[in-house]
C-alpha cells in the first residue's frame, strides 16, 4: 500500500506540468483582455481567479524560496499597501473599502501566481521558451492596439471616445503605451541573446508602432530611453549587424519625429471641454483655449480672434443656448474675459473659427454661468483647481487662477505637474499611514477626467506614499533596486536583459502613471520579472540548475 504513494505522487507531478503551463498562459492572455460589460467581464475575472488558484495549487510549497529577494520585497510592498491603506479606509468608508480590498487582493494573487508559476516554468521548460511565448502575447496586444480602429468599425471592440488614440482592448492610452514599451524591451533582449531574432525584429516594430499610436508622451520618451540604452550596451555587436543596427536607428528616428510638435490648429480633430464645476463671479477672469489631437495647447489663432457672447437665460437643459439668444460683447476678442457688473445673473460663452482642409470650422464653449455678484461666496477660492472633461464635438476651456498658468504647449506634462503638486500636498498631510485605499487614484480637488471623476496623481511613487505611507514605497523601491542589480551581478543573458529592460520601463512609467500595481497585466509582468530574476540568481549560484 505504501508503495502506491510514490507512484501516485509521480503521476500528480507529471500531470502538474501541463496544468501549470495551461494556467500560466491562460492567465497571461486573460490579464491583457480589458473588454468590459455584459457577461464578458465576470467570465474573464472568474477564469483569471481559477487560473491563479490552479497555479498556486500545483506549485509545491517547496518553492517558497524561489520568490527571490525582489519577489519578496514586491509582495511585501503590495501586501503592506493593501493592509495599511485598507485599515485607514476602514475608519472612513467601510462599505467602499470592502470592494477595493477585494480588487487589490486579486492583484496580489495575480502577482504571486505569476512569480511562482513563472519560476516553475523557467525551471522546467527554460527561459527562452517561456519568454518567447510571453513576447507572442505582448505582440498580440500591440497588434490589437494598431488594428483597433478597424476592429471598432466592424463591432469587435467597443467604441472609444477618442479614436485617434489607439488603445485596443485597453481603456487608457497609457495602458497601451506601457504594454508597448514592455514589448519593445523584451524584443531588444531577444535580438541580443535569443535564437528567435526574426520574432524580436517583428516585435520591436510592433511595440514601437503601438507605443507611438497610443499618443502617450511617456511611452515615446521611455521607448527612446530603452533604445538608447540598448545601443550603448551593444555597440560592438551592432557594428557587425547592419540589419540590426538599421532597424534600431529606424525605430529611434520614428520616436524622434513623433516627438516634434506639429502645427497647433491644423490638426484639431477632437474637442475638449474644460468645466470648472464652480460658480463664476463678476471679476473672475475666465480663459479659453484649443487643444489639438496630440493634447498640445493651441492658444493663439493666427487668423481669427476669440469672440465672447452673453445670454439672459439658458433655455431648457441645453448645454449651449441657441445662437439667437446670444449677443456679442463689444471688444471681447481675446482668450481671456473678466465678467463685468452687467454680466451678473447672465450666461457667457466664447467661440472661435479656423480654417482646416479648405473649410471653415467653429468651436465654442458650453454656457458658463449664471455669473454671480462679485461679493457672492463660492465653493472654492480664486485658485481653485481646474476640472477637465472631454466631450466630442466641442473645444472649450474655462479656467481661473493658477490652473491656467500651469498649461503650456505640452499640456499633458503641465497637467501632471499640477496633479503631482496636489498629490505631494496630500502626502505631507499624512506621510506615515497615508489617506487610504484609492484616495490618490481619484484625488478630491483634482481635475475631472473623461470618466467624470477627479483625476489621479499619475505617479506610482506618490500613490504608494500618499495612500499607505512610507513603508510600501520603501519596499517597492527595494524590489526595483534588486531587479536592476542584475545588470552588474549576473552575466549577460536573455533573462537578464529582459529584467533590466522591464525595470527601466516600470521605473520611468511610474513617474507619470499610477496604475502599475493596480492593473492585472502589470502585476503579471512584474511577477514574471521577479521570477526571472530569482531563476538567474539560482542558476549563477548553481550552474548545474536547469
Amino acid at each position: 500500500m505504501l508503495q502506491l504513494v510514490p507512484l501516485l505522487w509521480r503521476r500528480v507531478e507529471f500531470a502538474s506540468v501541463p496544468c501549470i503551463a495551461f494556467s500560466f498562459w491562460a492567465l497571461a492572455v486573460l490579464v491583457h483582455i480589458k473588454l468590459q460589460g455584459g457577461m464578458i467581464e465576470p467570465l474573464v475575472l472568474g477564469t483569471m481567479l481559477l487560473c491563479c488558484l490552479l497555479l498556486l495549487g500545483f506549485v509545491s510549497l517547496r518553492w517558497w524560496k524561489s520568490l527571490g529577494t525582489p519577489g519578496w520585497f514586491l509582495l511585501a510592498s503590495i501586501a503592506s499597501y493593501l493592509f495599511i491603506s485598507s485599515s485607514v479606509s476602514l475608519a472612513t468608508d467601510a462599505e467602499l473599502m470592502v470592494k477595493d480590498v477585494a480588487r487589490q487582493g486579486f492583484f496580489l494573487l495575480v502577482t504571486l501566481a505569476a512569480i511562482l508559476g513563472g519560476r516553475e516554468l523557467l525551471e522546467r521548460i527554460g527561459a527562452e521558451m517561456l519568454l518567447k511565448w510571453t513576447l507572442v502575447i505582448l505582440m498580440a496586444s500591440c497588434a490589437v492596439v494598431l488594428a483597433s480602429p478597424l476592429l471598432r468599425d466592424i463591432g469587435l471592440l467597443p467604441e472609444y471616445r477618442h479614436p485617434y488614440r489607439m488603445t485596443g482592448t485597453f481603456t487608457n492610452p497609457n495602458d497601451a503605451g506601457f504594454i508597448a514599451c514592455l514589448t519593445a524591451a523584451l524584443a531588444l533582449a531577444f535580438q541580443s541573446n535569443g535564437r528567435q531574432r526574426p520574432l524580436g525584429y517583428l516585435a520591436l516594430v510592433l511595440g514601437c508602432a503601438a507605443g507611438l499610436s497610443s499618443v502617450s508622451y511617456t511611452a515615446a520618451i521611455v521607448l527612446g530611453v530603452i533604445l538608447i540604452l540598448f545601443l550603448l550596451l551593444n555597440v560592438r555587436r551592432l557594428r557587425q549587424d547592419l540589419l540590426h543596427t538599421g532597424l534600431i536607428v529606424l525605430c529611434m528616428a520614428g520616436v524622434l519625429v513623433w516627438l516634434i510638435p506639429g502645427p497647433p490648429i491644423a490638426y484639431t480633430d477632437e474637442a475638449w471641454v474644460v468645466d470648472s464645476y464652480e460658480a463664476k463671479r463678476v471679476g473672475d477672469t475666465i480663459t479659453v483655449f484649443l487643444v489639438h489631437d496630440k493634447s498640445h495647447r493651441a492658444d493663439d489663432n493666427p487668423v481669427n480672434p476669440w469672440r465672447w457672447q452673453r445670454a439672459d437665460a439658458r433655455p431648457g437643459d441645453a448645454d449651449t443656448p441657441d445662437d439667437a439668444t446670444w449677443t456679442n460683447i463689444e471688444g471681447a476678442r481675446s482668450p481671456n474675459y473678466t465678467p463685468a457688473d452687467e454680466d451678473g445673473g447672465k450666461f457667457l460663452r466664447a467661440w472661435v473659427s479656423y480654417e482646416k482642409n479648405g473649410m471653415t470650422r467653429r468651436v465654442q464653449t458650453k454656457a458658463i454661468g449664471p455669473i454671480l455678484a462679485a461679493s457672492a461666496a463660492t465653493a472654492t477660492d480664486a485658485d481653485a483647481l481646474v476640472h477637465l472633461l472631454k466631450e466630442p464635438g466641442e473645444t472649450v476651456a474655462a479656467f481661473r487662477g493658477k490652473d491656467d498658468s500651469n498649461y503650456s504647449s505640452r499640456s499633458s506634462l503641465s497637467r501632471r505637474m499640477l496633479l503631482w503638486e496636489i498629490g505631494f500636498d496630500k502626502v505631507l498631510e499624512s506621510p506615515i499611514a497615508g489617506h487610504g485605499l484609492y484616495q490618490l487614484h481619484y484625488m478630491e480637488g483634482a481635475p475631472v477626467g473623461h470618466h467624470g471623476r477627479p483625476t489621479g496623481v499619475h505617479n506610482v511613487y506618490l500613490m504608494l506614499f500618499g495612500e499607505a505611507g512610507m513603508i510600501p514605497l520603501a519596499l517597492y523601491l527595494l524590489s526595483l533596486f534588486f531587479l536592476m542589480r542584475l545588470l552588474w551581478t549576473v552575466p549577460k543573458s536573455l533573462g537578464r536583459d529582459l529584467v533590466v529592460g522591464w525595470v527601466i520601463v516600470m521605473g520611468l512609467c511610474g513617474l507619470t502613471y499610477h496604475h502599475l500595481l493596480t492593473m492585472g497585466a502589470y502585476n503579471f509582468i512584474i511577477g514574471l520579472a521577479c521570477a526571472t530574476a530569482a531563476f538567474l540568481v539560482q542558476k549563477q549560484r548553481d550552474p548545474t540548475a536547469a
